[in-house]
């Protein structure tokens, strides 16, 4: 892995990981794989790329189930078009926004979904605005 990119080599444990989970002798065992921002370091045609992955994982094996934190904008374009393209149902996807309150100042958790034709509903405005 000396030669490859620092992406690969962040995300190659995640789809080892994910390969051992699929493959086991537990079959029927449920797993629930965390992970914190596998996008990073990756450019955007693999974020694209890893975010089918986990669509198609989650929808062919139900005993499979992920929690994904992430900030990127082709992560969450790529789910709402594996809803749309009915790789995975709308209603396998959560998604939930962390945002501080202007006012108070205290963390409010907002979720978001989205609709059959893989829209995203309730999503913050500007959210993904530079």
């Amino acid at each position: 892995m000396a030669d490859t990119g620092f992406g690969f080599s962040q995300v190659a444990p995640i789809l080892a990981q994910v390969w051992h989970c699929m493959k086991s002798r537990k079959a029927s065992t449920p797993y629930i794989i965390v992970i914190e921002q596998p996008e990073l370091h990756l450019h955007p045609h693999m974020q694209s790329k890893l975010a089918l992955l986990f669509s198609s994982v989650a929808n062919e094996n139900t005993n499979i189930k992920f929690i994904i934190e992430t900030h990127s904008e082709v992560f969450i374009n790529q789910f709402g078009s594996a809803v749309e393209n009915k790789t995975i149902p709308a209603s396998d996807i959560g998604i939930y926004i962390f945002e501080k309150s202007t006012d108070s100042g205290k963390t409010l958790l907002t979720e978001s979904y989205f609709d059959e034709s893989g829209f995203l509903e309730q999503w913050p405005y500007g959210f993904f605005d530079a």
